[in-house]
């Protein structure tokens, strides 16, 4: 699926990909994050999926989705 079509409706903030790319997957483990991935950053009771942002994009996403303000 293209990331066009995922985000359709969608305000982004910010994107340095093209809407074009293709989307192999959708995870919100990052150690389930494989190439060609949009790993999206959970926050959760114990956790924050935003601490593994860097790990995610080592194993390959190229889409991060994320409530994180840069």
């Amino acid at each position: 699926m293209r990331l066009e079509q995922l985000l359709n409706g969608v305000k982004v903030v910010k994107s340095n990909v093209s809407k074009d790319v293709k989307i192999a997957e959708i995870c919100s483990d990052h150690r389930k994050a494989a190439k060609g991935c949009m790993f999206i950053a959970i926050r959760g009771e114990k956790r924050n999926g935003n601490d593994y942002i860097k790990e995610a994009i080592a194993n390959g996403a190229i889409v991060i989705v994320t409530d994180k303000k840069k």
